[in-house]
């Protein structure tokens, strides 16, 4: 079972973000969290007493992920800021996040607030990266665009495109 190693914290989140990517949180409840988490809504109120704050946790735990990943592409593979984004958005777990935190926000918008925050270091990281602000808005809004098309299959862009697009800003 995946959930085999995660701790009851982990499972919950990890319960939430299945059932929000699955149904973008159209039937998203506590006692449906719970069951898929295979918690008792006890042990999933222990965690987090509201929904809201089970959500919010989710979209720092999201940050969190994208941060470790960055850095794990920068120092492991000893790529770029800008190329380990560029890497790390293009994974299959990014764009189920993408699809998550969409779901997160049709159902509370404020949750999101952190995210802000976040695109907006990113964003100034991409630009130092690149050492040009305009280039750094340029990629965080193409992977943005991205994230949003493959994660909600707008469009089929490939990664061939995606890459071709890429290099008019780098």
């Amino acid at each position: 079972m995946k959930n085999q190693g995660l701790g009851v914290r982990g499972r919950i989140l990890e319960a939430v973000q299945s059932l929000l990517a699955e149904n973008s949180g159209l039937h998203f409840s506590l006692d449906l969290v719970a069951k898929k988490a295979e918690v008792s809504k006890g042990g999933l109120l222990y965690h987090f007493s509201t929904k809201e704050s089970l959500l919010s946790a989710l979209v720092v735990d999201y940050i969190e992920q994208l941060d470790q990943r960055i850095e794990i592409a920068r120092t492991g593979k000893k790529l770029s800021y800008h190329e380990a984004y560029i890497e790390v958005c293009m994974s299959a777990d990014a764009i189920r996040a993408s699809r998550v935190l969409i779901a997160v926000g049709a159902i509370n918008e404020a949750l999101l607030i952190p995210l802000e925050v976040a695109n907006k270091r990113w964003r100034n990281s991409l630009s130092d990266s690149l050492s040009d602000k305009s280039k750094g808005l340029a990629l965080s809004l193409l992977m943005d665009g991205y994230l949003l098309s493959a994660s909600n299959e707008i469009s089929s862009i490939t990664r061939a495109e995606l890459k071709r697009a890429l290099s008019w800003i780098l």
